[in-house]
């Protein structure tokens, strides 16, 4: 029985794709007799993967898959690594304190996307599941990030978001989150302070790797009375949680050997 929900043409384009990561080098009339697919749709399908960076084409007519799937490669197995580095040290805070933490990155078009998530034993705890996307402006994980990545794109970002705010404590414009990130830095932790619903307040501390990029962000979010409770120790279990996870992707290992 026919699935209702698939497109025809991505799953041609993916039986392609397939097909060049099993040979190298096929021409059009190659694909389209290994798949059965008409010419002329092997074609059209080829030239908009080409154009979109997915294909390459040689002198001789021929196609290969795009270094790009090497970057996604290495991402799919750097987020792995970063899920199951922080996932000891996530729990130990969720327990020590008994609210929910996250691991969370930031995409290339700057939306904050939640990795892991730990739930907490409390019954009022933040809405959120895994592979979701949040604008990063509203959260306290997204502009830690904002904050520890180049500040040209940063600014670039800054300036392109949609500031509708989810509630009266959100952010509003550009020159208010530039102004916060700045503050970030220099504390070295952010706060989302009921800026995406009221009630719940998150603290938020980078993540950094081997070459000392921030690469994500953890979080622990609850109920704003016993958050801002015990806002101060909270605070510090956050950041000696982001270090130990850093620790273990390999952060000041550089420095270390510079001083060696």
């Amino acid at each position: 029985m026919k699935d209702q929900y698939i497109l025809n043409s991505v799953a041609n384009a993916l039986q392609i794709l397939d097909l060049l990561s099993q040979q190298e080098s096929l021409g059009v009339a190659e694909i389209s007799k290994a798949l059965g697919f008409g010419r002329a749709s092997v074609f059209r399908l080829l030239y908009t993967m080409e154009k979109s960076g997915y294909v390459t084409k040689n002198v001789h007519a021929k196609y290969d898959l795009a270094i790009k799937f090497a970057y996604y490669g290495a991402l799919v197995v750097d987020r792995q690594s970063m899920v199951q580095a922080s996932k000891p040290v996530l729990e130990k805070l969720r327990d020590t304190y008994n609210e929910t933490a996250h691991l969370s990155m930031l995409t290339s078009s700057g939306k904050l996307v939640f990795l892991s998530k730990h739930y907490s034993g409390s019954s009022l705890q933040m809405y959120s599941r895994v592979g979701e996307e949040r604008d990063s402006h509203n959260t306290a994980s997204g502009k830690v990030m904002l904050a520890h990545i180049e500040q040209e794109r940063a600014e670039a970002l800054a300036g392109g978001f949609h500031y509708e705010p989810l509630t009266v404590h959100s952010i509003t414009c550009a020159e208010q989150l530039l102004q916060e990130l700045e503050q970030i830095r220099q504390h070295g932790y952010a706060v989302d302070r009921e800026e995406t619903e009221i009630g719940l307040v998150c603290f938020s501390a980078p993540v950094f790797d081997h070459r000392g990029e921030c690469v994500a962000a953890i979080s622990l979010s609850g109920p704003t009375s016993r958050m801002y409770g015990r806002q101060d120790e909270i605070i510090q279990g956050v950041l000696a949680a982001s270090q130990a996870i850093s620790v273990s992707l390999g952060f000041g290992s550089q420095r270390s050997a510079r001083r060696a």
